[in-house]
């Protein structure tokens, strides 16, 4: 009697998935634009393997990594979103970007617009958004980019202006605040911690969560399996996602169909950065 031949999709769902995520997920923030750190320890040429393989290793590709975009302009979000396709864009759950305030003087309370643009193309492209993280730490010293500001009050109206358009984005369920270590404002922090935000000091890369609880924290991983197994079906739940998003007023003048259904085409979509091709089928 002839061995039975053990290939790659005849392994479980739930292995293969352990298989991919070494693969194509990073335990460090991916920047699209990176080209170098981009393709280190990390093979999003697995996507090229068949159309069954694209489909389970690009849920985890875009669903699990944190899409660093603090060094983008809204034109490249946009484009970015555009090229992976709208199912891809609604796989993903975490970004970074920067905190959106730009300070003009003591007095002024001003947020910044192409950040507020980076915002509004993630709530467009991205349905199920979970976690956004950002940060008020100085670039150059232990204090913060709202320290200028005169008063409390001022403060806690940049607060309130930013959360509320966090907020807009209604699928969020963590938005992340980093500041420095050494940074002293309890008046503020407590400030965010109303807003529902989690204040984190960070310095060198060692992360440290201010307040001890990591509530929130392994849901998301829990959902992350439930989603994982979601991503391994014959695409019923991912047709469901790209219907949802035929409500959107400007989607479908902005992302064409061949853009996100794999059974119309087997057009080539990559990173920018990466050499064209070298991601897989769409």
């Amino acid at each position: 009697m002839a061995e039975r031949r053990l290939t790659l999709l005849g392994l479980p769902s739930e292995l293969r998935s352990e298989i991919f995520s070494h693969l194509v997920v990073r335990d460090t923030p991916v920047e699209p634009w990176d080209t170098f750190n981009y393709l280190q320890n990390f093979s999003p040429a697995l996507l090229r393997v068949s159309r069954l393989v694209y489909r389970e290793a690009s849920f985890l590709l875009y669903s699990q990594n944190r899409f660093d975009v603090t060094v983008a302009q809204p034109d490249d979000v946009v484009s970015f979103l555009r090229k992976i396709g709208r199912r891809n864009a609604a796989y993903v759950r975490h970004v970074i970007i920067d905190f959106p305030f730009y300070e003009e003087g003591p007095l002024d309370v001003t947020l910044d617009e192409v950040n507020l643009r980076i915002l509004a193309a993630f709530q467009k492209f991205c349905p199920n958004l979970r976690t956004l993280t950002t940060s008020i730490a100085c670039k150059d010293g232990a204090g913060s980019i709202l320290d200028d500001l005169k008063t409390e009050q001022l403060k806690t109206e940049v607060v309130g202006h930013v959360n509320a358009h966090f907020r807009a984005i209604t699928s969020l369920r963590k938005i992340v605040v980093e500041v420095h270590k050494k940074w002293e404002d309890a008046a503020l922090k407590e400030t965010m911690e109303r807003c529902g935000w989690t204040v984190k000091a960070a310095t060198d890369g060692d992360d440290d969560e201010w307040n001890n609880s990591t509530e929130g924290e392994d849901d998301d991983d829990d959902e992350g399996d439930e989603d994982s197994d979601e991503g391994s079906d014959d695409g019923d739940d991912e047709d469901e996602s790209d219907e949802s998003d035929d409500g959107d007023e400007d989607g479908d003048d902005e992302v064409s169909d061949s853009d996100v259904d794999m059974d119309k085409g087997s057009q080539l979509v990559f990173f920018p950065g990466l050499a064209p091709g070298s991601v897989g089928f769409v």
